[in-house]
């Protein structure tokens, strides 16, 4: 089974990617859809309500995460967010791990997406046979972060708790320009693929490969590529 990984600056696009390499047939771990659930267990939300009080949860009784978020990224310093990171990080690693194992005892699967943002940092790229960097200007990215709603220092703050790019640039194996049309970021993913061995479905190659949609998208800057 190939097992790719995906990393790149904050609010990069990787997302994108990681869609599009399901496109393309792979299965995918998404670590904040794991983060997600680990969100929900007892023991956590248990933590979580001891450390800030019940104002972080939410009609339901689950952690509303928007209240949670202004405490730990609103503070003057990273002290909240360490907190929280140690509460829940030890169970997404499980979590991320165990479901590693499972695909790759899963006889059908031949394709596995890593969609990991800290991959390197959490040393999931040693299951990995492939790293791929998803490259994009830091204008679009600072773009992106706007449109997440985060305030102007957010995205910087972000990063100085990953590795520096240009690491993990270094440490990829291949790198993927994702600041020009969805259809040019595709197209790169295609010819990694078709590198692996594994044919591109011909619903990809409808998507992205249609020269009409191609030239539309790459005249329609007021949507940055992949946002989604």
């Amino acid at each position: 089974m190939e097992v790719v990984g995906l990393t790149g600056g904050v609010a990069s696009g990787k997302s994108f990617v990681a869609q599009c390499f399901e496109e393309l047939g792979a299965s995918r771990i998404d670590a904040d859809l794991v983060a997600h659930e680990v969100l929900k267990d007892d023991r956590v939300i248990g933590s979580i309500v001891d450390r800030w009080g019940s104002d972080v949860l939410g009609d339901d009784g689950q952690i509303d995460r928007k209240r949670l978020g202004k405490i730990v990224f609103g503070g003057p310093d990273d002290t909240e967010l360490d907190q929280l990171e140690s509460m829940m990080h030890p169970e997404i690693r499980i979590r991320i791990r165990k479901q590693i194992d499972q695909y790759k005892d899963a006889a059908k699967v031949d394709f596995l997406v890593l969609d990991i943002p800290l991959l390197f940092e959490g040393e999931y790229d040693q299951h990995c046979n492939h790293v791929i960097f998803v490259d994009t200007n830091r204008t679009l990215r600072q773009q992106r972060a706007k449109l997440r709603g985060w305030v102007e220092d957010e995205l910087d703050r972000r990063e100085l708790r990953q590795l520096p790019i240009e690491e993990k640039k270094l440490r990829s194996d291949v790198v993927i320009d994702n600041s020009g049309s969805k259809e040019s970021t595709a197209r790169q993913l295609a010819d990694f693929v078709e590198g692996l061995g594994i044919e591109i479905p011909d619903s990809f190659r409808d998507l992205y490969f249609d020269s009409s949609k191609s030239k539309e998208s790459e005249t329609n800057p007021d949507l940055p590529n992949g946002h989604r």
